[in-house]
């Protein structure tokens, strides 16, 4: 008998013991924090990192990781801070750090997925009992680096980790059909697409990705593309959840470069939705404040666009008298040609090969420039425009004409011009797709359709595609331009001039201002550039 009450003595403590040790684990698990800032500073010179602000416990950030030195008030190397982040992460870092910018930056980071190896026992459990998995969480990090200051850069990251919740979108198609919403008042959160998916369709995971960061929950999400437009339709909630949702649209602007899926985000209030028309007229609402939020991301009044609002009704009727005399004027095709002549930067001469674009005519020039700042209406109208001047234009193996990376993808030569001219392909942001472009390119090289690129952005990738896509001209912009007195730009030039020499391409500067150091123009091989045309 005494035997047997040692026995269920000794399995109660056991057991009792591993409840203990249960509830210490999940303690630890749910202690840690799902969203923080870390602020530092990153001295160039010196080749390392100052951490300003204490660590979070609990393996909340590999940051923290008890083993790793990146503590308050202590430096590490430059070296041992890029351990935490992936190879793509450290280029990205790096470009910045090397180039000069004289506003803030700011990244979607990736973490180093091996850092795991330098976890203490404890935190290994907690990450194996516990892993924020991909498929589980969403992740939203952000690395703001601020303007050089005596060889240092202050910056923070901003980290926030939320539990994926299980959505199930779907795709209406408005040419088909009209889901009529005639139960209302409804609220419709909108969004520009990004140039990328006016010709590619739009990833499920990256519309779940957005609902999770507003907070939107649904089983069952429906949403519609329009005009470039990606948007919502729900019930209107209650205030307190329009005030949530409004700070968190207005987050989500204030970094919209870095956003993979939008250009501008907004919220509006609907009545109801039941016809085409009806929808055309709601479409022109949300244009009205996504086209302002892309022109300034800062715009705070054009958030949401609520009921009796009168300010906003104004600005809305101007701004409808504008759009519909722009729309109306391309339609007409009523176009003006403008020229910018390449020149050779010695004599100032200018020689027979130029730059052709058409400006909208009949536009204020306040409107003409808003408008032209919108990828959606550039990338809808460029076709008619381009053809304007094919058939206006003496075309010459010498004229140069400006097209988008997506209407490129998408171009077909035209057989019936016996000369063609050279297309200069730019990008609405800063990068390229770089393997499409580097196919179609080939391809027209096949079919003697002569090729340009015009560069924002001097990368490895750009440099891979000048050595593989046979281009004739390469046009360094007036973005890169405007920096190269500044070293590292100017050796960037050198790269790029080296690799254009390499593979017989005609390297041309896009220039405002020609006062650039005699030293720099010969090293940097600037014979031949044009002005900015608009």
């Amino acid at each position: 008998m005494p035997y047997m009450v040692v026995m269920f003595t000794a399995l109660a403590i056991i057991i009792l013991l591993f409840i203990a040790c249960a509830i210490w684990i999940i303690n630890l698990i749910n202690t840690r924090s799902s969203i923080g800032t870390i602020h530092f500073v990153i001295d160039t010179k010196e080749k390392r990192v100052f951490r300003n602000s204490p660590k979070t416990k609990n393996l909340s950030i590999i940051f923290d990781a008890e083993k790793s030195k990146f503590n308050q008030n202590t430096y590490i190397s430059i070296d041992e801070f890029y351990e935490f982040f992936s190879k793509n992460t450290i280029e990205q870092i790096d470009e910045i750090l090397t180039q000069k910018f004289d506003k803030t930056n700011t990244i979607n980071f990736e973490l180093n997925p091996k850092y795991k190896k330098k976890y203490t026992f404890l935190e290994a459990i907690v990450n194996i009992i516990a892993p924020r998995n991909k498929k589980q969480f969403t992740y939203d990090y952000k690395l703001t680096i601020f303007p050089k200051e005596n060889d240092k850069f202050y910056c923070s990251i901003d980290w926030d980790v939320k539990r994926i919740k299980k959505l199930k979108v779907i795709k209406i198609d408005i040419s088909t059909q009209i889901v009529k919403h005639n139960r209302g008042p409804y609220l419709v959160i909108c969004g520009l697409l990004k140039p990328f998916f006016l010709i590619h369709d739009i990833n499920s995971y990256l519309i779940k990705n957005l609902l999770n960061r507003l907070d939107l929950k649904s089983s069952d999400t429906k949403y519609y593309v329009k005009n470039g437009i990606l948007f919502f339709i729900y019930k209107k909630p209650k205030e307190k959840k329009i005030e949530k949702l409004k700070y968190k649209i207005s987050k989500i602007n204030e970094y919209i470069e870095f956003d993979p899926l939008l250009n501008s985000i907004a919220m509006t209030d609907v009545r109801q939705i039941i016809d085409l028309d009806n929808l055309n007229e709601e479409m022109n609402k949300f244009s009205f404040q996504l086209f302002n939020l892309k022109v300034n991301n800062k715009s705070l009044d054009h958030v949401y666009y609520s009921f009796h609002n009168s300010w906003l009704d104004n600005k809305f009727s101007e701004f409808m008298t504008s759009f519909l005399n722009y729309q109306e004027n391309n339609i007409n095709q009523k176009y003006q040609i403008v020229e910018s002549y390449i020149k050779n930067y010695s004599s100032g001469n200018s020689t027979t090969m130029k730059v052709i674009q058409v400006k909208v005519k009949n536009v204020s020039e306040q409107d003409y420039k808003f408008f032209n700042q919108i990828p959606y209406l550039k990338f809808i109208y460029e076709e008619s425009w381009n053809e304007y001047i094919l058939k206006k234009q003496n075309i010459s193996k010498n004229t140069i004409i400006p097209i988008s990376q997506e209407n490129f993808i998408r171009f077909q030569e035209t057989k019936n011009l016996k000369v063609l001219p050279t297309y200069l392909i730019y990008s609405f942001n800063n990068d390229f797709y770089f393997d499409q472009l580097k196919e179609k390119i080939i391809d027209l090289k096949k079919k003697n359709v002569p090729t340009a690129l015009y560069v924002k952005n001097i990368n490895k990738p750009l440099l891979n595609l000048i050595n593989i896509a046979k281009i004739k001209i390469l046009v360094i912009s007036k973005d890169i331009t405007k920096y190269i007195n500044d070293t590292s730009v100017f050796y960037d030039c050198l790269n790029v001039l080296h690799i254009t020499k390499s593979n017989d391409v005609f390297l041309l500067y896009e220039l405002n201002n020609l006062s650039i150091d005699p030293h720099i123009v010969k090293k940097a091989g600037i014979t031949g550039y044009f002005e900015p045309l608009l």
